[in-house]
């Protein structure tokens, strides 16, 4: 337990008055209880200023001798098998065309006289449906918005407009024009004489009404970072370092030449992101500063030992989907089956996809246990479940396999990105095309909501597909999990049927994939 946080349980010690004798007055007591909760509250959050104060000097005094060069990895790559190209076409039996009913003998007519034949008439050409009327421009407030306090400040985060209280010597904080490891200890020395508890309390509000996890709460201080500083590149990753720190969180800093790099611990692994490791963690570069990608660098400047209440590690999985702006758009979808067709529009969330698109790569877990944007979801359920209601859960299966493997275009994320780049389901739905993994994560978040059946991935070398626990024995290609059995469903192997594996990873054991 850390210095600070033996003391806030102080903060909730709560008075209990004396009962009163018959003659003494009730509210009397309780006042008196109240100024010594009161006195006790102050002197708590005095000794707690202190302590703070305390600590932050002491991390000062660390950043003084500690630094040293550590050596630079370069990101990880999850699998360097190559995918295909194209996605394989299952060879299902062909099924036989129905014979045609044989037709009737033509009813003997009486005769008439012919009538000379008319010249047929082209068919009129379709009239085209017409443009949906512009939306009616918002005209602005003849009144303009009173301005600001000078100590607030406005920022636009993913649609939604939030102001801040903030402290007025942060824009006075000097420029980091030459980095070394004393400017950097002279920044983080005055940001730790300045009020930033305020601040820190309502960015914390904001994450909480915004349901935002670790990674959109990074993403917060970003951005309220490129609004205090849009000039100034290197005074930005210092204020979101120290802002996580005193969030809890065990972010570091580095540099090298004249930029400033925030590097995050996390309980996943973070894909093509550099870091370097100390004391068995690794801290990742993730965009929270200076670009590091493309370069070569084979080392950096950090500092040994950690802040006395920064602990944390940056969580990028999901509790729930966050609340950000709305910014609609429709995507037409259609798939065939058993020669009947099928078509589903989608609501999609375009500033939602701008959020996920700050994502560095993760565990695949991350993607497969990731919720759905509600609207999304939404007409999802309602476009397919009329489709499959009724039907025995293993058809089900399969036309929701067969809405995945072709109503969705698929590109590898070399061709469509130039980078590997996986998609949250409704990505999946947005981006003109999608590959196996992708696939595989929009798929089991279909099974788990409109069968209610269990889904795992299966990951094979340059391959992902997915494996169904049904009620019932499925003949066909399975796999065994828990002592359960699971199906084999893959929605890039194009017509499979459920219990259909890819002949070339027929006798490979996958790694299985479980939804955080």
């Amino acid at each position: 337990m850390t210095r600070l946080s033996r003391l806030i349980p102080l903060l909730a010690v709560f008075i209990l008055p004396t009962l009163p004798s018959p003659s003494q007055d009730f509210d009397d007591i309780f006042d008196s209880a109240d100024d010594e909760f009161k006195k006790l509250k102050q002197q708590t959050d005095s000794e707690f200023s202190q302590m703070k104060a305390s600590v932050d000097e002491e991390f000062g005094e660390l950043l003084e001798n500690a630094w040293k060069e550590f050596e630079l990895a370069s990101g990880l790559v999850r699998d360097t098998t190559p995918k295909p190209k194209q996605p394989p076409v299952a060879k299902t039996p062909a099924k036989p065309e129905p014979k045609p009913a044989p037709e009737p003998e033509p009813e003997p007519q009486p005769e008439t006289t012919p009538v000379p034949e008319t010249p047929s008439q082209p068919e009129p050409a379709p009239v085209p449906k017409p443009a949906p009327a512009p939306k009616p421009v918002e005209k602005p407030s003849e009144t303009p918005a009173p301005p600001l306090p000078a100590d607030r400040i406005a920022i636009k985060f993913y649609g939604t407009e939030i102001t801040l209280k903030y402290d007025r010597l942060w824009k006075r904080a000097t420029p980091l024009n030459r980095v070394s490891p004393e400017a950097i200890k002279s920044s983080w020395d005055y940001f730790s004489k300045t009020d930033y508890s305020p601040f820190l309390e309502q960015a914390n509000y904001v994450k909480s009404a915004m349901a935002l996890n670790d990674w959109g709460y990074c993403r917060l201080l970003n951005t309220v970072s490129y609004y205090l500083y849009p000039d100034e590149s290197n005074r930005r990753p210092v204020f979101v370092w120290f802002m996580l720190v005193h969030s809890g969180f065990d972010a570091r800093i580095g540099y090298l030449d004249d930029q400033i790099f925030v590097m995050i611990p996390s309980p996943q692994t973070v894909y093509a992101a550099p870091f370097y490791e100390f004391d068995n963690r690794k801290y990742y570069i993730t965009g929270l500063g200076g670009s590091i990608y493309g370069s070569e660098a084979k080392s950096l400047y950090s500092y040994e030992g950690r802040h006395e209440e920064a602990s944390k590690a940056i969580d990028f999985s999901f509790a729930e989907i966050p609340k950000v702006g709305r910014k609609e758009t429709t995507k037409h979808l259609n798939f065939e089956y058993e020669r009947a067709q099928y078509d589903l529009d989608v609501a999609l969330n375009e500033t939602m996809m701008e959020f996920m698109n700050s994502y560095p790569q993760v565990d695949l877990d991350v993607y497969f246990g990731a919720p759905v944007s509600t609207d999304t979801a939404r007409t999802l359920i309602e476009g397919l479940k009329p489709v499959i209601d009724g039907k025995d859960e293993k058809i089900a299966a399969n036309m929701l396999l067969r809405f995945v493997q072709t109503s969705l275009k698929y590109q590898t994320d070399d061709e469509q990105f130039q980078y590997e780049n996986y998609l949250f389901p409704e990505e999946s739905l947005y981006y003109p095309y999608c590959d196996c993994e992708d696939r595989s994560f929009l798929y089991g978040f279909l099974v788990r909501e409109l069968l209610g059946l269990e889904v795992v991935g299966l990951q094979f070398p340059g391959h992902v597909a997915t494996a169904v626990k049904f009620s019932s024995a499925v003949p066909g290609d399975s796999i065994t999990v828990g002592g359960s059995n699971y199906t084999i469903c893959d929605p890039t192997y194009i017509n499979a049927d459920i219990g259909m594996c890819m002949p070339q990873f027929l006798d490979v054991k996958p790694v299985i994939i479980k939804g955080i």
